[in-house]
């Protein structure tokens, strides 16, 4: 396998996300009975990702392999109550990879 590039989500690679996105939730479906999927979630998806990309304080990383999106980490910093002794902290929101490229340590690198 060639070398996973680990980069900034772009416009152009929302198609990509959508298609990973849509895997996820029909996997996640077909295995979790709790798992309802939302209307129309893959544009609900792509335009969740669109303003977590413009925000300073998330990122949509991207893991390409030969040209192709295998995988994403939608990361973000998030603010608890001041109450905390630690306000603020680091979260994941949403980390997929491809099912035939799984278990190869792409979602180790998106981490």
């Amino acid at each position: 396998m060639s070398a996973v590039t680990i980069r900034t989500c772009t416009e152009s690679d929302i198609k990509a996300v959508q298609d990973l996105f849509a895997e996820f939730v029909r996997y996640h479906a077909e295995h979790e009975s709790s798992f309802v999927k939302a209307p129309r979630h893959e544009m609900v998806f792509a335009n969740y990702v669109r303003e977590n990309m413009a925000k300073d304080t998330s990122r949509m990383l991207i893991a390409e392999l030969e040209g192709q999106v295998v995988g994403y980490c939608l990361c973000q910093i998030l603010e608890k109550s001041p109450l905390y002794e630690r306000p603020v902290y680091g979260y994941i929101d949403n980390i997929a990879v491809q099912e035939g490229f799984q278990r190869g340590g792409i979602g180790t690198k998106l981490f």
